[in-house]
């Protein structure tokens, strides 16, 4: 079956599935676009992400007309529930026999429960830095009075009240406790938060498709400046950095347990003990690098279709290098962004919560991040790539836009200090 006779499904939150859905447009029957909005107190906000984009149908309910849909897809972590029951649904004649799901299904678990996955790295020999559970506010004071230079997180269920954050000694950090303290309220004493200790060196990361758990032959390597932005590689799978390679080989055998047919981004953490730790499993697209691979991929919407049949074809690419810059905007937090956006910047431009009112862009506020977009550069060469995302960025027109233009800077010192670890340059 053709793809531009196909019905493609997209469940998510708006973080992935807009600038994704886009770049399926162009080659689907139809795109629809499901985010959960229901609640005892329903506000306009959910119901309205994917409202009016050009080239996706936004829905008000997931269930109804599935057994219409050729494609279903899950671009974030969290919903393998719903993997697992399209599966079977699928296989018990309930849906159309040949319709296919994508997504990375119940190995979300790795990535949603940390300890778990702690424990999956050590029974595939893989190291682990130190580490430990302590539960309670209390206790965790009582623990960052006495230690320094710590790792502190919470599991992904509670993930929305705080990012992981960098504990450096107890003053700078009774803030961010007490902050803590309060967004938990009667949850202060009962919930479990885990330390680790940091792991010095730098943070490459492989973002790849899976078939049947299957690696695909080619995908992408690179570096992340920690929110800001990312540049990243084509490579086969043969020619991965050494330490990538050996975390990827020794999980296998854990994705083959699950039976993935979706994408996953790894970050992993190396230094001057040249030992590989994997420090966390991104079930799903990368953030980054999902804009990156919708604008670096030439045949992506056929491969998001190969992956959820479980099937392995061949990536062709646009560039040999990819690059992305994170643009935010100054109240994004708590009040719409209007922006200014057409479909000639699709491959440069990637929309995030949006919507579309009257003619008018607008982003819709989300109290975790005030990004708006992402700038996405393509090219032959690293230095290519960068200058595409620049400009890009520099066009974008929004209220209060923000972007750190010194990124690609802080990534290039990130890249020297890798190579004294013998990592190869990007």
């Amino acid at each position: 079956m053709k793809l531009s006779d196909k019905i493609c499904r997209i469940y998510g939150y708006g973080i992935f599935e807009i600038f994704l859905g886009q770049i399926m447009a162009q080659d689907y029957k139809e795109i629809q676009f499901f985010s959960p909005w229901m609640g005892p107190f329903p506000t306009w906000h959910n119901q309205y992400i994917g409202k009016g984009i050009p080239g996706i149908t936004r829905l008000d309910s997931w269930e109804d007309g599935q057994e219409n849909v050729d494609l279903f897809c899950f671009f974030d972590v969290g919903d393998g529930d719903k993997q697992k029951q399209l599966r079977e649904r699928i296989k018990k004649g309930e849906l159309k026999k040949d319709a296919r799901v994508f997504g990375a299904g119940e190995s979300g678990e790795q990535e949603m429960d940390r300890l778990k996955f702690k424990k999956t790295l050590v029974a595939q020999g893989l190291a682990v830095p130190k580490y430990d559970i302590v539960v309670g506010i209390d206790a965790l004071h009582t623990l960052l009075k006495k230690e320094k230079d710590l790792w502190i997180k919470l599991n992904v269920e509670n993930r929305g009240l705080m990012e992981t954050f960098h504990h450096k000694t107890y003053k700078k950090s009774l803030g961010k406790l007490d902050e803590l303290a309060h967004k938990l309220g009667p949850l202060r004493e009962t919930e479990k938060f885990m330390w680790e200790k940091p792991i010095p060196g730098v943070e490459p990361g492989a973002d790849w498709f899976m078939a049947h758990s299957e690696y695909y032959e080619q995908g992408l390597w690179g570096y992340e400046a920690k929110g800001d932005g990312y540049c990243a590689k084509v490579s086969t799978y043969d020619d991965l950095p050494a330490p990538i390679k050996k975390v990827n080989n020794a999980m296998k055998p854990v994705w083959k347990r699950y039976d993935i047919c979706g994408a996953l981004s790894s970050e992993i953490r190396f230094g001057l003990s040249r030992i590989p730790h994997f420090i966390d499993a991104c079930q799903r697209m990368g953030n980054p690098p999902a804009a990156s691979i919708s604008s670096i991929y030439k045949n992506l919407p056929k491969i998001i279709d190969a992956v959820a049949g479980g099937e392995i074809i061949k990536p062709e690419f646009n560039g040999t290098h990819v690059a992305e810059l994170t643009i935010e905007a100054e109240g994004a937090k708590e009040e719409p962004i209007p922006f200014d956006w057409s479909e000639k910047d699709m491959h440069s431009i990637k929309l995030r919560r949006a919507c579309v009112v009257d003619g008018q862009y607008w982003n819709i506020p989300f109290k975790d991040s005030a990004t708006v977009a992402k700038a996405v550069g393509v090219g032959d060469s690293r230095e290519e790539a960068e200058f595409n995302a620049l400009e890009a960025a520099a066009k974008f027109e929004c209220e209060g836009k923000t972007y750190n233009k010194a990124t690609f800077e802080e990534l290039e010192e990130i890249t020297k200090e890798a190579k004294k670890y013998g990592l190869p340059d990007l």
